[in-house]
């Protein structure tokens, strides 16, 4: 604003900012911020605003700002040639394929691995639950098949977009919260009410999920996409009980995440068949896998009740959320009867895993 005045020789009354940009009072002309960070008349600004013994570059000697800086891999991904996570390669590698249960919570009865181990360079694996098959080459037509049934406490496919609402406010612990401030909101000069649904929502990366596995004299080495490197580097230290130096977790340029790469699921599940075939293993999820088995933004239920009197004042303010975390909405506003609840859903077999999730820009 005071750059902008400098500029125009107008008082601060006559700017108005507006979309990113300055507007004299004439609504014709205006200047964009960074029209006004390549100005002198910013630098003198900051200069008088700076602490003393601080001195601002002058414009016209930036080296960095208002340069375009290429990317140094850039021939490689317009030709192709870069190496996401999914491309890792290591000599001796198998690809791995993991039996996934029918729904949550279903769980192993039996599986035949037998014609899988008949084959020439297959590898089968079952620990407990956890049953896979490596193969030489990713084309390689091998599936583990089972047998698999519900859970004994009721597991179930999830609940279809329709009936999950339903569901959420039928499971809400303890049931849904009466209105407290009932009578108040019944005597209000107006009243308002409103339902909002949240669906369960799949971040669906570009990449989905995939890790490259190799142990060396005892150390794992893992190169994967991820947002939090230091959390899968935690998780597969506790996994497999290793020191922190034991564990190197390499991250390539990957697909991207829309916080949907913070868990190492397919980091644990290709060090785990690492370590059972004694060769590096790469394993990726399908995208039906990433849509079934990663973890989604949770589903709600919200419930808002608001009074007001006859000056549009709230008297009253009810907000209620089911199963979305604990963020429940205080409002900013003093009023005489507010409360914000967050209500968990009962815990049961086959629920699904949720965790935060950032919307696309």
């Amino acid at each position: 604003m005071q750059a902008a005045c400098r500029r125009w020789g107008v008082e601060p009354t006559g700017v108005e900012v507006r979309e990113g940009k300055d507007y004299p009072g004439v609504k014709t002309a205006h200047m964009s911020y960074a029209q006004l960070a390549q100005s002198d008349d910013l630098a003198t600004v900051l200069q008088q605003e700076a602490p003393p013994g601080v001195n601002v570059t002058p414009v016209k000697e930036w080296r960095v700002l208002g340069t375009s800086v290429p990317r140094i891999n850039r021939r490689d991904l317009l030709t192709g040639a870069h190496r996401f996570p999914s491309d890792q390669r290591r000599p001796g590698m198998l690809y791995g394929k993991v039996l996934r249960p029918p729904s949550y919570g279903a769980k192993l009865v039996s599986v035949d691995l037998a014609p899988a181990k008949a084959m020439n360079d297959v590898v089968a694996v079952q620990d407990g639950q956890f049953v896979a098959l490596l193969r030489p080459r990713p084309s390689m037509p091998v599936s583990p098949e089972g047998d698999r049934r519900h859970c004994p406490m009721g597991a179930r496919p999830a609940s279809s977009s329709r009936e999950v609402f339903d569901y959420l406010r039928k499971k809400a612990q303890g049931g849904v919260p009466k209105n407290p401030f009932a009578e108040a909101l019944a005597g209000a000069h107006k009243s308002l009410k409103q339902t909002y649904h949240v669906p369960y929502v799949q971040h669906a990366p570009m990449e989905p999920r995939v890790a490259l596995a190799e142990w060396t004299d005892g150390k794992l080495t893992v190169w994967t996409g991820t947002q939090g490197p230091f959390g899968y580097h935690g998780e597969l230290v506790r996994t497999f009980r290793l020191a922190n130096d034991q564990v190197r977790v390499v991250v390539p340029d990957f697909g991207c995440g829309f916080g949907g790469k913070h868990t190492g699921e397919a980091a644990v599940e290709a060090a785990r068949l690492a370590r059972a075939a004694n060769r590096p293993v790469i394993l990726q999820w399908t995208r039906e896998e990433e849509f079934t088995w990663a973890y989604f933004r949770p589903a709600a239920v919200i419930d808002i009740e608001a009074g007001l009197d006859d000056k549009g004042g709230l008297t009253s303010w009810h907000f209620i959320n089911i199963n979305s975390g604990g963020a429940a909405v205080d409002t900013p506003y003093r009023i005489p009867q507010a409360r914000s609840r967050f209500v968990h859903q009962k815990l049961r077999c086959g629920r699904a895993p949720t965790a935060p999730w950032r919307p696309r820009q």
